[in-house]
């Protein structure tokens, strides 16, 4: 499946190399998604914001620059050893809490990678979801 190593985390962070897309959705159980769409070009990260509405949320698309260069966003990511995370993380104990769902995209015949959460997420989730919404505290 992957085309580096043996070890899921290190397969995960030698494929960054390649990484051209991430998707970053949050939901509320109150209503209101919001999904940020990352493109990675050779020196750069474009950032997406879709705002669905929602009592949380108001209904609104638009493009915040990212602070990061392509080289920092993926030190970053690295930074959190994703490739550990469970694929999926659920409280059912919980029922009207949050969502979220983490997609990586890669160049080639990479496959893509997904992470979900439903009223759970891996312990450093918090400094995670502060570090991919870095520069959007204006808005």
């Amino acid at each position: 499946m992957f085309p580096f190593g043996s070890d899921d985390a290190q397969k995960f962070e030698d494929n960054l190399a390649y990484l051209e897309k991430v998707e970053y959705k949050t939901g509320y159980s109150r209503g209101g998604f919001e999904t940020r769409t990352y493109m990675i070009t050779k020196d750069r990260v474009e950032r997406e914001i879709l705002r669905i509405p929602g009592p949380i949320v108001n209904n609104d698309a638009y493009t915040v620059s990212s602070p990061y260069t392509r080289e920092e966003f993926i030190q970053g990511l690295k930074g959190f050893k994703i490739g550990k995370w469970k694929k999926e993380y659920d409280n059912p104990m919980v029922l009207d809490g949050t969502y979220w769902d983490l997609t990586f995209y890669y160049k080639g015949d990479i496959p893509s990678v997904r992470y979900t959460g439903s009223n759970a997420h891996p312990k450093n989730y918090r400094a995670f979801k502060k570090f991919m919404q870095r520069g959007e505290e204006d808005k």
